[in-house]
């Protein structure tokens, strides 16, 4: 058992070593190492093309016709996309759930979308809306307005 420890600890010791900088080289570098470039333990980005945004979510996607997601894509995502550009803010994520999952259609869903008002406040704007089907297929969505 000790030795098979010992065999570990030397193991996690290469690991590590093998993504460090050289002795050589500054501490306070602001770039990685090129030897953690191309380590693949070590990766530089979660992102190498760059974070796309909006990030949708859809609840047990494999559950829904390829109609219903080119509804929910085109009635619905593309919309409300569409709109907070027009307010000059930008949609960080949009979920989709439903609780139509064992049913033989989805008819109702639940969309909760994260924006950001780009006025450099982390607090983000919610907005959620349910939605039901109408003869079939989804509705275009449209924002709410409250009338005196």
């Amino acid at each position: 058992m000790k030795t098979y420890c010992l065999l570990m600890t030397i193991i996690f010791g290469l690991i590590l070593s093998s993504c460090s900088s050289d002795e050589t080289s500054p501490l306070d570098e602001a770039e990685p190492c090129e030897e953690c470039l191309v380590c693949e333990l070590c990766p530089v980005s979660p992102f190498p093309e760059g974070l796309v945004l909006p990030q949708i979510y859809i609840q047990g996607k494999s559950y829904w016709t390829i109609v219903d997601l080119d509804a929910l894509n085109t009635n619905i995502i593309e919309p409300i996309v569409a709109y907070y550009e027009t307010e000059e803010q930008t949609v960080i994520s949009i979920s989709v759930t439903t609780d139509d999952l064992l049913e033989t259609s989805i008819n109702t869903i639940i969309v909760e979308v994260i924006v950001s008002d780009n006025d450099s406040n982390q607090e983000p704007l919610y907005m959620g809306v349910l939605i039901e089907k109408e003869a079939g297929t989804f509705p275009v969505w449209a924002p709410e307005t409250i009338e005196p």
